[in-house]
């Protein structure tokens, strides 16, 4: 069943496409027509695709994951919603349908990090939820499908909370937080001195503290990787809702690492889209860290941009590392 045509990708991984669909538009909705399925791209046909999963609040996000080492895989879902939404884990049953483990009934879960937290064989997932109330949670995977949940961070529901990701940055054998906050498009739409890129060290025990911010109006992702192959780990970040008119250098920077000490550097395509996705690779196969960057010109839109965008503008972009 390929249902490409009606309703709009938001997260993909694999060659074998596991492919979340938040519904048929990306503006806010009550409707629960989200859904997830897989798509072989080795078959060129119209019947290439599996449904999986449907009637999903909003979902922003599915993984797949042996959660209780029975050699079958679970789904992991974070349904964003409105004011309904959940983050669950889907079990196959006998009859080769999936039923759900909801972990959380909020709504606002927008990223699930699967990683063997404690080191105990299992694993265990860490996920960023928005809308309201913003947090980081872990959830330690007891067994059989059941979780203890912790909650790691929290933050106000100003912030707009856009992604996070685990990597150890200070070399120190923890997993740190990466975070980024800057969705603008609810309530308040004014520019936010706190908007931007955050480092949260891992303190051991549970407990992290933040050593780095860096203002970005609208910050929306961040990307660690080695692009200078120095060693250590740099930074890419993108803004969607940043102000474009007036300070358009810091919709996409690049932080590069110096000992520890980041020195941020504007790339200078910030007039050209609208950021919303980037993603890293080899692009060009040369040995070392491009970056694929994704625009949505659509939407609230700070500034003057979005004719101009919808006319001229890119639909993506790569960023090729010219290193030597």
């Amino acid at each position: 069943m390929n249902r490409w045509h009606d309703s709009i990708a938001v997260d993909a991984s694999h060659q074998n496409l596991l492919v979340t669909y938040i519904g048929e538009t990306v503006k806010v909705t009550y409707n629960a027509n989200g859904y997830a399925q897989t798509v072989n791209m080795g078959q060129k046909s119209a019947n290439n695709a599996s449904l999986l999963l449907t009637k999903l609040l909003r979902p922003t996000q599915t993984i797949q994951q042996d959660l209780d080492n029975d050699g079958q895989s679970e789904l992991i879902t974070c349904e964003f919603g409105v004011i309904e939404g959940k983050l669950s884990v889907w079990k196959k049953n006998a009859a080769g349908t999936y039923e759900a483990n909801v972990l959380s009934a909020t709504p606002g879960a927008l990223r699930t990090v699967v990683v063997d937290w404690n080191k105990d064989g299992m694993s265990d997932l860490m996920t960023l939820f928005a809308q309201g109330d913003e947090r980081i949670v872990l959830y330690l995977n007891k067994g059989n499908l059941k979780f203890e949940e912790k909650t790691l961070l929290r933050f106000p529901p100003v912030f707009g909370s856009s992604y996070f990701d685990l990597v150890d940055m200070n070399n120190d054998g923890r997993l740190d937080i990466l975070y980024t906050c800057g969705d603008n498009a609810d309530l308040s739409v004014i520019f936010k001195p706190y908007h931007g890129l955050y480092l949260f060290e891992n303190q051991g025990k549970g407990e992290f503290k933040q050593s780095y911010f860096y203002p970005i109006d609208g910050a929306y992702k961040v990307a660690p990787a080695d692009v200078d192959a120095d060693g250590d780990l740099d930074l890419v970040s993108i803004a969607f809702y940043d102000d474009i008119d007036t300070n358009p250098q810091t919709n996409v920077l690049y932080f590069e690492n110096q000992k520890g000490k980041f020195k941020p550097w504007s790339i200078p395509i910030g007039r050209m889209g609208r950021w919303l996705t980037l993603d890293t690779g080899d692009i060009d196969g040369d040995g070392d860290i491009d970056f694929a960057l994704g625009s949505h010109p659509l939407g609230l839109t700070p500034g003057r941009m979005r004719g101009t965008w919808a006319r001229n503008g890119l639909m993506g972009a790569y960023l090729l590392n010219l290193r030597k």
